[in-house]
């Protein structure tokens, strides 16, 4: 990208968000319709054509090949990290569910972590700690060499969902609401809707926001603080893991403060969080802030 690299990194991500967004609800709509696994087996096909494309385009330095991939991928992309949720959901008890989920999110922030490690090791493995076009290509499409490992998938078998028997009661002592309290209309719409429909356009702020700032943060420390590849290697190792932890945390914390608080309370932190790395300059203080 040189000096139209935060262009190219907007343009990029834009393409990936849109698309996602768009056949968010259609494959939510046919993961309804067909068996979830088997959605996923053939989704891989699609992943893997969008994969391909995204490291001829890489490789070939050929820009609009790599915005076709990544219209194949993203989507692709959606569809397993959405179904493949349910189908872990589903395959745990309701009393369990919670917690399963939590450590998937886990277990897959430590995998994304693992990416910038290896490409790190790798860097320091060459001796050419450089921004150089040729040797960050080779870094980046290391990761293919993993792609065998998405085959496991294909040994998937499509199992019914867990009966919501044990653990209901357990379910709704957590909840924040009660039954009836979800059920009561305001304005004719139960309330459940209500609360769900402003969960979302809040999350769609959110993520509206970090669309504007986590993806440019590579950027932002290799420009304003001439960090050298090696080093925002290191840092988009420590930031899942960061996130990760906090999971944890957060899972923990919401058994005493109630989940409604804990989101409160943890969303108003990260945002004070983002609004000080706009004002404070010392790395010292930066990078802390950021892993918050």
């Amino acid at each position: 990208g040189g000096e139209h690299g935060n262009k190219l990194v907007g343009a990029m991500e834009s393409t990936r968000g849109i698309l996602q967004l768009i056949f968010a609800y259609p494959i939510g709509s046919l993961s309804d319709r067909m068996s979830k696994v088997r959605l996923l087996k053939w989704n891989l096909v699609l992943w893997t054509i969008g994969l391909a494309l995204l490291v001829l385009g890489i490789a070939g330095d050929i820009l609009p090949l790599m915005f076709i991939g990544m219209g194949v991928w993203a989507p692709a992309s959606q569809c397993w990290t959405s179904t493949a949720q349910v189908v872990v959901g589903e395959s745990a008890t309701p009393s369990e569910r919670t917690k399963v989920l939590s450590r998937l999110t886990t277990l897959r922030l430590v995998a994304i972590a693992s990416g910038p490690m290896l490409q790190g090791i790798l860097l320091l493995i060459s001796g050419k700690n450089h921004w150089g076009n040729s040797l960050l290509r080779v870094v980046i499409l290391s990761g293919v060499v993993l792609w065998p490992g998405c085959l496991w998938l294909l040994r998937l078998k499509n199992l019914p969902p867990l009966e919501q028997t044990e653990g209901n009661a357990q379910s709704r002592c957590c909840s924040t609401f009660s039954q009836e309290d979800l059920d009561r209309p305001l304005l004719r719409i139960p309330l459940r809707w209500w609360l769900a429909v402003w969960i979302e356009i809040l999350s769609f702020i959110s993520l509206f926001g970090a669309g504007m700032t986590v993806k440019f943060f590579p950027l932002f420390f290799r420009i304003d603080y001439h960090f050298t590849p090696f080093e925002v290697c290191m840092l988009s190792f420590v930031y899942p893991l960061g996130i990760a932890g906090m999971v944890e945390i957060c899972s923990r914390v919401s058994k005493h403060l109630g989940r409604f608080p804990t989101v409160v309370f943890f969303q108003f932190t990260g945002t004070a969080c983002l609004w000080a790395l706009c004002y404070i300059r010392p790395l010292a203080i930066v990078l802390p802030l950021f892993l918050l």
